[in-house]
């Protein structure tokens, strides 16, 4: 039997897919370069949400909207952006970097969903005798979307994130955007944005 195992073909076959498999591991590793980023056909990945939050900042920017606000920063409440796409995303990933944006650009500050910081600026506003609600001149409300389409072996996806920003006091859109990222190929891969 020493003589079967030394000898076969299948054996040895075996023998150098194993060593081989072990060869071709990579070590896990933090990424830092888009370039290195699993592309995934199927879903948003992680740098999906920052090219949809920059295209709609730039466009948003570009429109002027937020300074026909006539108090600055404009006070700016994001109530709720809809998924209508087959996974479960937390649409955080992309308001939060929208609201980072948006309050650095110095430009919005943002009404705070916290109840203890509300609870606070309610009893401030009742010692100063002040009555009157903070309410939001802005709101930021969305949706995102998703295409899925296929020609033989080669599969597309698209995700459309649509936002709009309300002037609350008139119930008007003061400006809507949207970004698209399109992802096609035959299986996932890595980033090949260079």
């Amino acid at each position: 039997m020493n003589h079967f195992l030394s000898t076969s073909p299948l054996v040895i076959t075996l023998a150098i897919g194993t060593l081989g498999g072990v060869g071709c591991q990579q070590n896990a590793r933090v990424v830092t370069d888009d370039r290195d980023k699993i592309v995934s056909i199927d879903q948003i990945d992680v740098q999906d949400w920052s090219n949809a939050a920059d295209q709609v900042l730039q466009q948003l920017f570009a429109s002027g909207a937020l300074d026909s606000a006539p108090v600055k920063p404009a006070r700016v409440e994001v109530t709720r952006v809809i998924n209508d796409t087959t996974q479960r995303v937390d649409t955080d990933l992309l308001t939060q970097k929208i609201k980072i944006a948006l309050q650095q650009s110095g430009k919005v500050a943002f009404a705070s969903s916290d109840a203890r910081a509300n609870e606070v600026a309610d009893y401030e506003d009742f010692k100063a005798g002040d009555d009157a609600p903070r309410l939001p001149y802005f709101v930021i409300n969305g949706k995102i979307l998703e295409i899925r389409t296929s020609a033989g072996s080669t599969k597309q996806s698209s995700f459309v994130f649509q936002l709009n920003l309300v002037n609350a006091a008139q119930s008007l859109d003061a400006w809507s955007g949207e970004a698209e990222v399109t992802k096609q190929g035959t299986r996932n891969a890595k980033n090949s944005k260079g």
